[in-house]
């Protein structure tokens, strides 16, 4: 079972990929790979709500990208994450390569905090794991500003539901993170 922290950082990478890793990806995903590999390099904070396991209350978990080095909030402290910017990539590059796209689609455009909004859905599998996935990408920047997620893990495990909204403006390091 995953812990908290593992659980929020596997899933805001399950989109954020390489630029180098993108032959594979069929050209209707290309928008949302191509806004995932750019919030890779782009400070942002990132906040989740994951529901869905049995007997469990909703958990939420942050995560903060300063373009240098990636924090958790676990357990109510902020924890800084030992993977580099640079392993992180590499991570998300090999993920890719096992990773199928399919059913891509682009949805009819929304609002999202105001600023315009284009919006796909995507279907991923890899190895027994599967996740229907939408995302909303600020038409000013290209960058991700929203992510529902939902995950069916394999193996006899709960599916569950992550919903992330992302912020890009005044990003920072924790107050008293490591």
């Amino acid at each position: 079972m995953w812990n908290h922290a593992v659980f929020i950082v596997s899933v805001l990478a399950a989109l954020r990929v390489a630029a180098t890793a993108r032959a594979q990806v069929p050209a209707e995903c290309k928008a949302p790979v191509d806004a995932a590999t750019k919030e890779v390099t782009t400070p942002h904070h990132a906040y989740s709500t994951r529901t869905g396991l049995p007997g469990k209350a909703p958990t939420t978990g942050e995560v903060i990208f300063t373009g240098s080095a990636s924090y958790v909030l676990y357990k109510g402290a902020w924890k800084r994450l030992p993977t580099t910017t640079a392993e992180a990539v590499q991570q998300r590059e090999d993920a890719l390569r096992t990773t199928k796209f399919s059913g891509c689609r682009r949805l009819p455009d929304e609002l999202v905090d105001g600023a315009p909004a284009m919006v796909y859905a995507l279907h991923t599998t890899s190895d027994d794991r599967s996740s229907d996935v939408r995302v909303w990408i600020a038409k000013s920047s290209g960058l991700e500003l929203r992510e529902e997620v939902d995950l069916d893990p394999g193996g006899g495990e709960a599916k569950t539901h992550v919903s992330t909204r992302i912020d890009y403006t005044n990003v920072r390091a924790p107050a008293g993170a490591p």
